[in-house]
Order: structure tokens, then sequence, then C-alpha cells
């Protein structure tokens, strides 16, 4: 039996597709100025700064300079993500003149948007998709139990050593946090400086701060294999000039 085509519901002045930071200001932005704005998000607002990136990384980076030990500086990253998240729930956009539709959005056609079966067609579209961890395809990276910006925040207890693959913003302020509470800290670089993307001037500044920090920095090195090693050491790592890298956790 064939089944109808959903219609087209309404039209918006604007669909704003992604609910992290770029998402929601700009749903925001155009509820201001007295835009109908809908907001489609999959799962809760805030992405990937509010939960695993700038609000928990800022956080422990504080709690590190403090030297708190590692469950308060922890727990203090966590408390920062729900103070945060607070400001950015279904309800309080509401008040602020955004829709929201969680879901799936495709584009169907030319100026239509299908959230889930529900079609919307806006006057214009913010795409604000965000971005997921980069896992490298690197032999011997899956035999072991690495952490991404995502995942490191579920630890409950301090490595003694960490190596961070990619020396860009959140590779360095990790590392950053890590060696200020204690852990012996590599981080790994392919390109020939950390924050390849920003200016040089920048990156010798933070360079220095890291390296004041106690934390070891390998720029220009590609790692070609990864070797588990025992419960103590999780790995070892084999860089392209000959030379390895021991770290409890990656």
């Amino acid at each position: 039996m064939a089944t109808s085509s959903p219609s087209v519901d309404h039209q918006l002045d604007l669909v704003v597709i992604g609910g992290g930071a770029g998402g929601l200001a700009a749903a925001r932005a155009g509820a201001r100025q007295g835009a109908s704005v809908l907001l489609v998000q999959r799962g809760p607002l805030g992405g990937e700064c509010t939960f695993t990136g700038c609000v928990p990384s800022k956080a422990l980076i504080e709690a590190a300079r403090r030297r708190e030990p590692f469950d308060r500086a922890i727990a203090a990253a966590r408390a920062a993500v729900d103070v945060v998240a607070a400001t950015e729930t279904d309800e309080v956009l509401r008040r602020e003149g955004v829709e929201l539709l969680h879901g799936w959005a495709t584009f169907r056609e030319p100026g239509v948007v299908d959230v889930d079966r529900t079609l919307i067609r806006p006057r214009k579209v913010v795409i604000a998709t965000g971005a997921r961890p980069a896992v490298p395809p690197i032999d011997g990276l899956g035999a072991i139990d690495y952490l991404t910006n995502e995942t490191v925040w579920d630890l409950d207890a301090l490595p003694t050593s960490l190596a961070v693959l990619g020396g860009g913003a959140i590779g360095c302020e990790l590392a950053q946090a890590f060696a200020r509470l204690g852990s012996s800290v590599t981080v790994i670089e392919g390109l020939d400086r950390i924050l390849p993307r920003e200016d040089p001037d920048a990156s010798a500044v933070i360079t220095e701060a890291l390296r004041a920090d106690g934390v070891a920095i390998r720029t220009g090195q590609l790692v070609e294999r990864i070797e588990p090693l025992d419960p103590k050491v999780a790995a070892r790592l084999h860089l392209a000039d000959g030379s390895t890298v021991e770290a409890e956790r990656l």
C-alpha cells in the first residue's frame, strides 16, 4: 500500500540545523531580530562546546591552576557543564522566542527541510552541525582503550602519563590541564608546530607556556603504529623518526 508524502507544515523565516554554540547563537540572534525561528537538534542543546569542549576544558584548566586534586577538578568541570546547560534548555529557548524540533534534518528538495517527515520551507537556513572527534587510521589504535575529548570526562582517576595526538586547541587545553594536575604529558603533532591553524606567534607563545607546565611537545612527527602494553603502560607509540613514546592513556 502506497503512503502519501508528508505535506509542508509551515513556513518560517529561519531554520537552524544544529544546537551547539554556533546554532544557539544564530537562533537567538534571529529571534532577537523578530524572525520566526526553528532550531533542529538531535540531542540535548549545547553540543560539543557545552558538554565536551570549551566549558569543561576551561573549568578543568582553572581547577588545575588552583592545584585541586583530580577528583575535585573533574567535579568542577562537570558542575560548570551543568550550570551552562541549564541556560540552554528547550524551555529557556522557547521563552526567548525559538521553537525546537528534536530529530534529524535533511534537505528533501531545494528550500525544503525534512525533520523526521515534518517538512518546513524556511526563507533562510543556517547549517551548524558541528563535528565529532577524528580518529586517525593508525595501526594498533583499535587494540587500546583510547580517549577522545568526548570520553576523557569519564575518567575517575588521574593517569600517570598521557599522550595527546594532535596539537590543536582541544589537545593543548587537555595537555595543559592534565600536566597541571600531575600527569606526565606528551603532545604529538604531525605538522611543524602546535596550533598549526593559528598565527605562528600564537603557536610560539602557547608552546612556551605548555613547556613551562612540563608538557613535552613533539612536532613534525606522525605516529606510524601503536603497540599495546601492560595495564600500567597502555601503549607504546612508534613515531616516524624511529623514536617511541609510552603512556598510560592516549
